[in-house]
């Protein structure tokens, strides 16, 4: 019994090298019928495989239409699966028959509508060089097809005769089209030439912008000792104290940094008095030089302090021992004895 079940693409090649038989994938979505594939039913003939002899190749007519996403899909498949040195033409079904009989009162009315479509309709829509010489090429496709077709089959036109209309001169679209793409490559370069300069601009505006904020930063820079001082007495700079260092003061019944953070005055004076005595006295071989972190240490709602030779750290706060020296003279207490460094 022979096979006529098959992976899709091999229903593909077996009918475009004339498998003999009906065959059909395993959906039954691709399926053959004395040499026409369709698609999901007979409601859509794909192409027809045309035998012209045991000693000539093959010729398919393949069907231009379209129905549906996973039809088109299937027509790729097929135009793949024709083999390249077999001549194939776009007829719609309806005239395979005639084609095949070679009826050319017919097929000669459908190749003049095509000829018509790509010179007549086609030329008065496209405006642009480029277009029309796409369009005379595709008519000058369809006369190449029309010649081999006739030269294929048994075509007898007697008294009629395929009307071709009158081609462009294509060395004046050709000449047009260099034209076209010079203005086009003109208008390029200008179109580039002002957004560089725009670019170019707006660079030197930001550069200029940043040297202005580079000096302007240096002169606050020059100024920040004072500055801090000032804010240590009560002054308020809201805009340049991110750019100051950390630092505390006492302010009222609360300790603020210079970056905004508050601490009852109470949890402070005990953290100095008691605390901070406390993890120094758990550091008997000194401070290590790359710190060490105490995390359930806290002062008020900030937890987490590490202590390093040069300054102490809690939350995104870095205070040198002086200013944590200076804010303990300000509540009137004594300053514990720093360590000395672990080189260990």
């Amino acid at each position: 019994m022979s096979r006529h079940v098959y992976p899709t693409s091999q229903v593909l090649h077996l009918w475009a090298h004339g498998h003999p038989e009906d065959i059909r994938n395993a959906g039954g979505t691709v399926f053959t019928r004395e040499g026409i594939i369709f698609s999901y039913g007979t409601h859509f003939a794909m192409a027809l495989r045309i035998d012209s002899g045991p000693d000539s190749l093959p010729v398919f007519l393949v069907n231009p239409g379209s129905y549906s996403v996973t039809t088109a899909k299937h027509q790729s498949q097929v135009h793949w699966a024709i083999p390249p040195d077999c001549p194939s033409f776009q007829f719609i079904p309806a005239l395979w028959p005639y084609v095949e009989a070679g009826n050319a009162l017919e097929v000669f009315p459908f190749l003049e509508r095509k000829l018509s479509d790509h010179i007549r309709d086609s030329w008065n829509k496209r405006r642009s060089p480029r277009n029309r010489l796409r369009s005379m090429e595709q008519a000058q496709s369809v006369l190449d097809n029309a010649d081999r077709l006739m030269r294929l089959f048994p075509f007898d036109p007697g008294s009629l005769t395929l009307t071709i209309p009158e081609l462009p001169d294509r060395a004046e679209l050709e000449a047009q089209e260099l034209v076209r793409a010079a203005n086009q490559t003109a208008l390029n370069d200008a179109r580039y030439a002002r957004h560089n300069a725009e670019w170019q601009a707006q660079a030197d505006q930001r550069a200029k912008e940043r040297i202005e904020r580079e000096t302007l930063y240096a002169e606050f820079i020059t100024q920040a000792p004072e500055l801090l001082e000032a804010w240590r007495h009560g002054g308020d700079f809201h805009w340049i104290l991110s750019e100051l260092p950390d630092a505390l003061r006492v302010r009222g019944d609360i300790v603020e940094t210079t970056r905004g953070a508050h601490v009852p005055r109470s949890y402070v004076v005990a953290f100095i008095r008691e605390g901070l005595p406390a993890l120094f006295r758990t550091l008997a071989f000194g401070i290590p030089e790359d710190g060490v972190r105490f995390d359930s240490a806290r002062i008020g709602a900030f937890q987490g302090i590490t202590l390093t030779p040069k300054e102490f750290r809690i939350g995104c706060h870095a205070f040198p021992w002086r200013e944590v020296r200076i804010l303990a003279n300000s509540l009137e207490l004594e300053a514990p004895q720093l360590p000395e460094v672990s080189h260990a």
